[in-house]
């Protein structure tokens, strides 16, 4: 799937200005994003992150949005909650709370909201709906 939306983002991006910007800011957007996979559950700033890449926040904010189609904080935290459902899945003896803490989250009501804004169901809705 993803290979299928890199491509038509290819595709759909040549011959446009954002052509340009993309190729020459490619490698600093993408040493961003490892980093974020690499950090995600820590504190992570946008502040942090565009010093990553070398760039200004509003610069890294646009570049960002126009690389991943998501804005920081939901790119961050689409990436915590995909952990998370691993974790509900293959380690059913951990309690939500330290999935909780161990994906990054440092509240479980954030934690809860989050997750079902995402998937729709709770946490442990999801993880009773798996087993």
């Amino acid at each position: 799937l993803l290979v299928i939306v890199g491509r038509e983002f290819k595709r759909d991006i040549i011959g446009t200005e954002s052509h340009g910007l993309f190729e020459h800011h490619k490698e600093a957007i993408y040493t961003s994003i490892s980093y974020i996979k690499s950090n995600f559950k820590n504190d992570l700033t946008i502040e942090e992150t565009a010093k990553i890449a070398l760039l200004s926040q509003s610069y890294y904010r646009y570049l960002f949005k126009l690389f991943t189609q998501k804005t920081f904080t939901e790119y961050l935290n689409d990436l915590r909650i995909l952990k998370a459902i691993e974790l509900l899945r293959t380690k059913l003896d951990m309690k939500i709370i330290d999935i909780c803490y161990e994906v990054g989250y440092n509240n479980i009501n954030h934690f809860n909201k989050t997750f079902r804004q995402i998937t729709g169901t709770t946490p442990m809705s999801f993880r009773k709906s798996k087993i």
